[in-house]
């Protein structure tokens, strides 16, 4: 007979619940009765599940027995009375006056399931047959049979282990996981899995689980070989810092990963042609992995003006030693023998970061973010210790209406400050200066003279702008790519499989990258047809990015030369050639008074396209007949290897010379076999996960609210706890000019607990005066006194004691025993 679903089961529960239950043995269906015999304990729980499934409960097991008779009991799913309560807890969450939770329950509203049903089963291992027989089995007592509970019409929706054993529940189940490991949206995720047709509803909860209740593989190795290995396949470089485990001996017995950094051939190939002398960006994003390993991302700019990634690394921190190991492994793979590495790298403050800029790139020059120098200063302004107000930070608060002049409103420190990061020119950055300094205190000065004034350089936008940073002045360029990162990791994934999403996502960003010219090989910029014959050699041949930077400069230039052909430009320091390396006014007046088109030689290599890779720092705009010309070229030559100049070397010294250099090279030959066998020695242990580092908690804007929801800055942190302490200022000037008994206040002495709106004038005003001096009525030490009469306490009276008793100590009184049948 089928077995047919309840009524007030779900619609689409209905085809899989009969589905399930049919597939079960039709005995399995019926009550258990004691002295059923099963081949292990997993049977006799499946058989109970079967019946429990098509009863509408569900059931819970208890372990028990010993290793050599081991039992299970079986109870219903809402057997017992109240939880076990294994922790302690309190009955209920415990509060201090301030509403602080002081007890260990933190949550009220948890859920419990005991309904006292008395439905248990009892299965152990013992005798069965007949008296004296030797065999043995698993047999089941049914303790008691029966239920005080109300059975559910579907079990699939009440109770989540029925609906787990399901293959439409698996099926989703594995497709829920591959979603989320690729960070897709619940609701992208659910639209998916609806169009499968399983039949069934995966939760938020159970969707965004997917990953972080996973249960450890432990036939998964601990090791990073897996990853290594698909960096391989996929055309990867990558470099792996590790540290080294020995024995007492100093034999080596394991290897960890400390840090890994890996980058795309075509990615370092792009670095060459648009990050060699000019800016690369590096900033640290968190969140991606398990292990919460921070992920250091190293961005350039194409000469589209797009940003694109240069490499990647996960570090242990943004340490100086983490950040040199990034520089070393781009100097080795990337920036290799004549090709000189970024002339400028911008990032944030971190110690780490601006020592490791000089010690490895001595020619670069450090960038600092200027939204990140505004940050620290606004931070410094806000902390408790200077006591400076929102009011003295942000700005008068007067609103500017519409047609009012922005200087009619009082500036604040912030506005203070990035006028004098925004500083264009000499004089413009002492005014600023000293207008900022003026508008702090005379004390607190000294954190602008020795913090940033050394540093102006590194940050002031008059220096900046001659830097060759693309017009970059802040590390947006870098942060930009923390969408990008987040889209395919979490902080739930493991270090493998964050990885690897990483490395695919960067295999799709290389499909744009290579076609990323084709828009500039195919269309122009309009402005750029109105004078077509000047940019007729630059037009489809350089990338509209710049061609837009060289129009707008060529417009102004014609004008300014159409007013005064004879016009003196001035010494040249031009943002458009030292920032952007284009040709500035000064370069284009030849070409302008000449009626000649703009020779593609005035513009950078780096921004034509499909341009070559510079090799030179010292590249200056020429017109062709300026250019050198070599007429004497070398002829090419094969180039020996070094072993082959070594033999040649030999062999031209003489004798004695020739048996040290001799020796020399046996030395070096030596140190290169060590060398060797270590890396061998070392090759045989391979190498493991990093260790996770210590979670981390940060303030966020709510406390209740998105899990990833980014954290609060240090600036932001100190603003609310300054709007913090005005506010409880406010209140206690307030409350003193009002004379206003703020909530929660236990009542003086004299007035009823029950009625506030009557006080008895018990107690003088806490603004009393204090009392005067004692009278002394004549001269001498020995005078009497007369005081005067002491102010009543300010304090609440004690609530656990009656006001009669005062303050004072409470002493332990006995009490004698009498004994009235005695007669006195």
């Amino acid at each position: 007979m089928t077995w047919v679903a309840k009524v007030g089961c779900a619609e689409h529960h209905i085809a899989i619940l009969e589905r399930l239950v049919n597939s079960f043995p039709p005995e399995w269906l019926l009550p258990p009765q004691s002295g059923e015999i099963f081949e292990n304990l997993e049977h006799c729980n499946r058989r109970l599940r079967a019946f429990a499934l098509a009863t509408g409960f569900d059931i819970v097991r208890k372990g028990g027995g010993t290793k050599a008779l081991p039992s299970w009991r079986f109870f219903c799913f809402y057997h017992g009375t109240e939880t076990r309560n294994d922790r302690k807890l309190e009955a209920r969450v415990e509060t201090d006056e301030e509403g602080n939770i002081i007890s260990r329950r933190q949550r009220d509203s948890t859920n419990v399931q005991q309904l006292d049903c008395q439905w248990e089963g009892f299965c152990s291992f013992k005798f069965i047959g007949k008296r004296g027989s030797s065999e043995k089995g698993y047999v089941l007592m049914i303790k008691n049979g029966t239920h005080t509970c109300t059975f559910a019409a579907d079990p699939l929706s009440v109770f989540p282990a029925h609906l787990k054993t399901t293959e439409e529940w698996k099926g989703a189940a594995i497709m829920a996981k591959k979603h989320r490991e690729q960070v897709l949206p619940y609701s992208a995720s659910r639209r998916l899995i609806d169009a499968e047709g399983f039949g069934l509803v995966l939760s938020s909860r159970v969707y965004y689980n997917s990953i972080r209740k996973e249960i450890p593989d432990k036939s998964k190795p601990e090791t990073i070989e897996a990853l290594l290995l698909s960096l391989e396949e996929e055309d990867f470089i990558y470099q792996t810092r590790v540290s080294v485990e020995e024995d007492e001996q100093g034999r080596v017995t394991a290897r960890k990963l400390l840090q890994i950094f890996f980058a795309h051939r075509k990615q370092l190939e792009a670095a060459q042609r648009f990050v060699s002398s000019w800016l690369l960006v590096i900033d640290g994003t968190f969140n991606t992995n398990k292990l919460r390993l921070p992920l250091l991302v190293a961005v350039g700019v194409l000469n589209s003006g797009r940003t694109f990634p240069i490499a990647f690394s996960y570090c242990p921190s943004e340490s100086a030693e983490s950040l040199g190991f990034v520089w070393q492994a781009l100097k080795e793979e990337c920036f290799i023998s004549d090709l000189p590495g970024p002339r400028v790298i911008l990032g944030d403050w971190a110690g780490g970061l601006t020592a490791s800029v000089s010690k490895h790139f001595p020619g670069a020059r450090f960038q600092g973010c200027d939204w990140h120098c505004c940050q620290a200063m606004v931070r410094w302004y806000r902390a408790k210790e200077q006591d400076y107000t929102s009011e003295e930070v942000d700005s008068s608060g007067e609103k500017v209406e519409q047609g009012q002049e922005l200087t009619r409103r009082i500036p604040g420190l912030k506005t203070l400050s990035w006028c004098y990061i925004k500083s264009m020119n000499l004089s413009d950055l002492k005014t600023n200066r000293k207008t900022l300094k003026q508008a702090m205190r005379p004390h607190d000065r000294h954190y602008i003279e020795t913090q940033w004034e050394p540093k102006e350089k590194e940050f002031v936008w008059y220096y900046t702008k001659s830097y060759p940073n693309l017009g970059s002045t802040s590390s947006q360029r870098g942060e930009s790519y923390h969408p990008v990162v987040r889209e395919i990791t979490n902080g739930q994934l493991s270090f493998e499989q964050s990885a690897k999403n990483l490395s695919q996502k960067v295999l799709s960003i290389l499909k744009d990258l290579a076609t990323d010219e084709d828009h500039s090989l195919r269309h122009y910029v309009r402005t750029a047809q109105l004078d077509l014959t000047a940019f007729k050699y630059l037009v489809c041949t350089i990338s509209n990015y710049a061609l837009a930077k060289i129009e707008e400069e060529w417009h102004k230039l014609k004008l300014t030369l159409l007013t005064d052909p004879d016009i003196d430009l001035g010494a040249c320091r031009c943002e458009l050639l030292l920032r952007f390396g284009l040709p500035c006014k000064h370069h284009l007046k030849r070409a302008c008074l000449a009626g000649m088109p703009i020779p593609k030689s005035l513009i950078h290599p780096r921004w034509w396209l499909k341009g070559p890779v510079v090799h030179h720092t010292n590249w200056q705009p020429r017109y062709p007949e300026e250019e050198p010309v070599q007429y004497l070229e070398p002829m090419v030559v094969d180039v020996e290897t070094t072993g082959q100049n070594i033999t040649a070397i030999h062999r031209q010294l003489g004798p004695e010379e020739q048996r040290c250099y001799a020796r020399q090279i046996d030395i070096e030959h030596q140190k290169l076999l060590t060398i060797g066998r270590h890396h061998l020695e070392l090759q045989a242990f391979p190498i493991s996960n990093p260790d996770p580092l210590p979670k981390q908690q940060y303030r966020k804007k709510k406390d209740h609210g998105r899990a990833d929801a980014r954290a609060l800055t240090g600036a932001e942190i100190n603003e609310k706890e300054q709007l913090t302490r005005e506010a409880a200022l406010a209140v206690n000037i307030t409350r003193k000019d009002t004379n206003a008994t703020p909530p929660g206040t236990p009542p003086q002495a004299g007035e009823s607990p029950y009625q506030t709106s009557i006080t008895l004038p018990t107690r003088p005003s806490p603004r009393q005066p204090l009392p005067q001096a004692p009278i002394r009525l004549f001269p001498g030490d020995d005078s009497p006194e007369v005081a005067t009469k002491l102010p009543a306490s300010t304090a609440p009276p004690r609530l656990e004691q009656p006001e009669e008793q005062g303050r004072g100590k409470r002493r332990k009184v006995t009490r004698k025993q009498f004994d009235y049948s005695t007669p006195r």
